[in-house]
């Protein structure tokens, strides 16, 4: 329950399964964000993630993806 806590009490921990956005090796200059979901997140910090158009990283960085806006 302890880690539940923590990581309700962090909300922008990006988690396996979060969708999110991400800017890509491609789109760093441009400022364009990209719908992806997060498949992994690995112990140097960097995130994998499955675009929803199609595609995969396996070296996002951190820094590099947000959570999705949510929709009200």
């Amino acid at each position: 329950k302890g880690v539940e806590d923590a990581q309700q009490q962090r909300p922008n921990i990006i988690r396996k399964g979060d969708k999110v956005v991400v800017k890509n090796k491609h789109s760093l200059d441009s400022g364009k964000w990209f719908p992806a979901t997060v498949t992994n997140v690995n112990e140097n910090g960097n995130v994998e993630i499955k675009y929803d158009d199609s595609g995969e990283e396996d070296w996002a960085r951190p820094d590099h993806v947000r959570h999705r806006p949510t929709q009200e």
